[in-house]
């Protein structure tokens, strides 16, 4: 009985960092997109430090977040941090491969979304690479791991 207590906390906890993280990243897109900081006369730069507390480097990296949310859209389980975003945007090259990557971490991790990371899933990939040149698919792009 705890143990069905626990994993469904640790599941609402994921859930509920998956919605602050896409809330987070979508709010970064639209406004950038559509180029808010110049309605309001600022430079980007001083837009996204004075509005988010955060650089334009990192600005970027919530964008390419955002972009692997929006490629993702179909599943339940999302990533809920940028490294990771940042990792399957790295080593797909397409949104199909990064939809199959996903899917196939989503399957392999069981009912414990609070495992998924960017080591579990470089590995996942790297068996993706293995499958790849062991049968010439095209899967994956590059191995820089």
């Amino acid at each position: 009985m705890n143990k069905n207590i626990e994993s469904e906390n640790s599941h609402n906890s994921y859930f509920s960092k998956q919605r602050q993280f896409k809330s987070l990243v979508k709010n970064i897109q639209k406004e950038i997109i559509s180029k808010e900081y110049e309605k309001q006369g600022y430079s980007f730069k001083s837009y996204v430090r004075r509005t988010w507390n955060i650089s334009q480097y990192e600005t970027y990296r919530y964008l390419i977040s955002a972009k692997v949310l929006d490629q993702l859209e179909e599943f339940e389980i999302l990533p809920c941090c940028e490294n990771l975003c940042r990792f399957l945007y790295n080593c797909t090259e397409t949104p199909e491969q990064i939809k199959l990557l996903w899917r196939t971490v989503i399957n392999n991790m069981g009912s414990n979304p609070e495992s998924i990371n960017v080591s579990y899933v470089r590995q996942i990939w790297n068996e993706f690479f293995q499958k790849k040149m062991k049968n010439n698919l095209h899967v994956c792009y590059y191995n820089k791991m």
